[in-house]
């Protein structure tokens, strides 16, 4: 009987120990199931801001490129052109770091997809105005803005 009692308790101290062990492997396991996915949740954080922070960039480049339009609109001189040529650049830029961005996401890039032509509308109306300055002066390209086929395009 002595010797049941003690392979009793030997048995009860390995199992306690057994399950000891056990409750800590499952905890480590969901704490490590935790930290992949923190790590997983921060990665599409900081993603979805970089898209946002372009966005926002990409804006900015087309309203410097009106910048630069009007100034040249309304003074003919040429210094006035900097800021629509660097924007020209760098809307481009933008455009594919947003491609690149979103290019796991189809919806992502059907948006762009809409968005590419409007730019390009943009873009040729902004060249159209500061021809008309330079080819036929003031008053042509006064009245090319005054029709508000830019505004609209930029809304």
């Amino acid at each position: 009987m002595a010797s049941f009692k003690k392979l009793s308790v030997k048995f009860i101290n390995a199992v306690s120990i057994f399950s000891i062990v056990l409750v800590f492997l499952i905890v480590a396991g969901f704490c490590y199931q935790s930290m992949i996915k923190i790590d997983t949740d921060e990665y599409w954080e900081i993603h979805s801001y970089q898209v946002s922070r372009n966005i926002v960039i990409l804006l900015s480049d087309l309203e410097n490129m009106e910048t630069g339009q009007r100034g040249y609109t309304i003074t003919g001189q040429q210094s006035f052109l900097e800021p629509f040529n660097s924007g020209l650049a760098d809307v481009n830029k933008t455009f594919s770091v947003l491609q690149n961005l979103t290019a796991d996401n189809s919806v992502q890039q059907n948006y762009l997809a809409q968005i590419r032509p409007l730019i390009d509308a943009k873009t040729a109306e902004l060249q159209r105005v500061i021809s008309l300055r330079t080819s036929s002066g003031f008053p042509a390209a006064r009245a090319a803005v005054a029709t508000g086929y830019g505004k609209q395009i930029m809304d």
